[in-house]
């Protein structure tokens, strides 16, 4: 008959040796050696036994490794706390190479949406300044006749050089005297204009007179008309 407190027939599930006799019923292994070997063996962790030497090479240095399996509980990466080390610093300069890379291409797209932005903003005020002188120039081109009329219209000097008859057969005829024009053309321009079987309005019996007033008086300062 087996002693008292003794359960008998009792065996680790791993190494098949018999439990003390004062084992928990509950246990199943006869140390935490056997119990970590199954629970590798189950969950797939490594298919040789607990305590096996292993051999591996470290990543920052490659250099080999042994160590006991029973004494680790996960699989080591570098030889030493140096490599480890070194692993660490590399790891943090590469992420501070990234992230200076990253605020690099940042600072580019910044700067070419601004360039984007000024040459957008250049060529609306290109725009702009164009439509502006084309505005202009059609305001000046349409109050041409009116002004001159006006001018024609307001108190009149009789001409007593060659400079001033010039100027008032070229605003009789509506024409600014450039130099694209000659004297000649405007004073056929100007006599069209103003000839009393031409026009029939009021003044132009007196836009008549002046303009015979200056031809006159270039004819006696020999100007060619």
């Amino acid at each position: 008959m087996p002693a008292t407190g003794r359960t008998p027939g009792r065996k680790c599930e791993a190494c098949s040796k018999r439990l003390a006799a004062k084992a928990h019923p509950r246990t199943r292994y006869c140390s935490n050696s056997c119990r970590q070997r199954v629970y590798r063996a189950r969950n797939g962790l490594n298919s040789t036994a607990v305590g096996e030497e292993r051999l591996s090479l470290c990543q920052q240095c490659s250099g080999r490794i042994e160590w006991v399996a029973a004494r680790e509980s996960h699989w080591r990466d570098y030889c030493s706390d140096a490599c480890k080390q070194r692993a660490y610093r590399d790891r943090r300069r590469e992420e501070a190479e990234q992230a200076r890379r990253a605020w690099e291409e940042h600072q580019r797209w910044q700067q070419e949406e601004q360039r984007q932005r000024r040459e957008q903003e250049q060529r609306r005020q290109e725009e702009e300044r164009r439509r502006r002188q084309e505005e202009q120039a059609r305001r000046s081109k349409g109050s041409t006749g009116a002004g001159q009329q006006r001018n024609a219209g307001a108190e009149y000097r009789r001409p007593t050089t060659a400079a001033e008859a010039r100027a008032v057969v070229f605003s009789l005829a509506g024409l600014r005297d450039d130099g694209t024009v000659t004297l000649k053309k405007a004073y056929r321009e100007a006599f069209k204009r103003w000839h009393t079987d031409t026009n029939g309005t009021a003044e132009a019996k007196e836009m008549s007179k002046r303009l015979g007033e200056a031809l006159a008086l270039l004819q006696r300062l020999n100007q060619k008309v």
